[in-house]
């Protein structure tokens, strides 16, 4: 604890010059769910918190098809038969919107944060996967040719230094 001396009322006032509070958010419950629930013109997307619906988002002009939540981030991902895949920063704020190149759609989506924060998509029509900056500038594309492929992250939302991966 550090003290301040306010000169004009002539008090002391104790701050912490560290809040030790900040370190108990891994520790926190956080308790998200994702809804997709798809309408015959658009996708949309209802977000809950601890079981109450904080948020609705519908920012897709088709069915939405696979989300993603990176609790390191506090961010998730959708994509969309539409084509187009949408990031977002809890509880909602759309931040960067991908097109796929090839006028297709990706079928899965995952935000990697460690060593540095990417949007990894995946596209079984062309057996391929896309890597981008958070702001939507293709980093690399990796095509496969075993058609017998299965993506899985292993992630670490939670904190520490073990580097983010994408096993095939």
């Amino acid at each position: 604890n550090m003290k301040l001396k306010d000169s004009k009322n002539n008090k002391i006032y104790e701050y912490e010059k560290y809040n030790l509070n900040l370190f108990k958010y891994w520790d926190e419950d956080l308790n998200y769910d994702f809804k997709i629930e798809n309408d015959d013109n658009f996708g949309k997307l209802n977000i809950y918190k601890d079981g109450k619906l904080i948020n609705e988002i519908i920012d897709h002009s088709d069915n939405i098809n696979y989300v993603f939540y990176n609790r390191r981030l506090n961010m998730f991902a959708t994509t969309s038969f539409d084509g187009f895949a949408c990031i977002y920063i809890l509880p909602g704020k759309l931040i960067s919107i991908i097109k796929h190149p090839d006028n297709l759609y990706f079928d899965e989506i995952f935000l990697s944060s460690n060593p540095f924060s990417t949007i990894i998509t995946y596209e079984k029509t062309n057996n391929t996967l896309y890597s981008y900056s958070l702001i939507g500038i293709l980093i690399k594309t990796k095509k496969f040719y075993d058609p017998n492929i299965r993506i899985v992250p292993v992630f670490n939302i939670y904190g520490g230094s073990f580097r983010d991966r994408i096993k095939v």
